[in-house]
């Protein structure tokens, strides 16, 4: 169960879950939404003072996500962003007073769907609607460029498997490998941008199920199959800085 509640002295608006947890715990998601939770038999009281206890860190974590301007997979309304290597306008439907959360594709238009009132609207639910959007356009994308790239690797006469992929918005790296498991998991981030960098990213991921360390001869792989990798990487970086 989700509440919104406040703090009596009106400084701190939090989601409140109770849940079976043993202890407390507190986040701050990269939208700005401070998230509670907490066992039922755990009085509100005690939260509250918890709560106040992490004020410190709250008020930090708020500061920060406001610097970096929201959660990076969170598009602004009446905005252009590139999604897989295209050119897309995000627009608010009109009339916007309908409760549900829903992102639609219309040629070139993301129409979003979600309450406009600013006392009305969850912060968290336009979050979570924007990640779910990200994985379910994402995954044929992301299909279809491992079954390129293992077709690449097999033109340079390296033999790989056929991994599981995951996609899902990761915060410290654009990719993963688990050789022993056969899969790679791509973060969702590499939508919003020029295809290449994915490409890039979903290569090194194969490499290292020929090489799992980053050794002379897993970038002797990643030029046998990309050879301007290094390009693509510098190109990527000052991209998503």
């Amino acid at each position: 169960m989700k509440e919104i509640r406040t703090l009596p002295d009106g400084t701190i608006t939090y989601e409140l879950h109770r849940k079976r947890v043993k202890n407390m715990n507190l986040r701050v998601t990269a939208s700005g939404v401070v998230r509670v939770s907490a066992s039922p038999r755990v009085p509100l009281g005690m939260i509250e003072a918890f709560i106040c206890r992490h004020r410190a860190f709250i008020e930090k974590a708020l500061q920060n996500r406001k610097d970096r301007g929201g959660h990076p997979m969170v598009p602004t309304v009446d905005t252009d962003i590139m999604v897989m290597g295209q050119m897309y306008r995000v627009v608010l439907e009109k009339p916007h007073t309908v409760s549900a959360y829903a992102v639609t594709v219309a040629e070139d238009i993301l129409l979003v769907r979600y309450p406009s009132d600013p006392e009305v609207i969850d912060a968290s639910k336009v979050e979570r609607m924007w990640l779910d959007f990200w994985k379910r356009i994402g995954r044929g994308f992301m299909e279809t460029l491992a079954q390129q790239v293992y077709g690449e690797f097999q033109r340079a006469g390296y033999t790989v498997p056929t991994p599981t992929l995951r996609l899902r918005y990761m915060t410290s790296r654009w990719g993963s490998c688990i050789p022993v498991n056969e899969s790679i998991t791509m973060n969702t981030r590499l939508l919003l941008g020029p295809t290449k960098f994915a490409h890039y990213v979903m290569v090194h991921e194969f490499a290292h199920f020929i090489e799992a360390n980053h050794s002379s001869r897993f970038y002797k792989v990643m030029s046998d199959v990309l050879p301007n990798w290094q390009q693509v990487k510098v190109e990527m970086k000052a991209y998503y800085r």
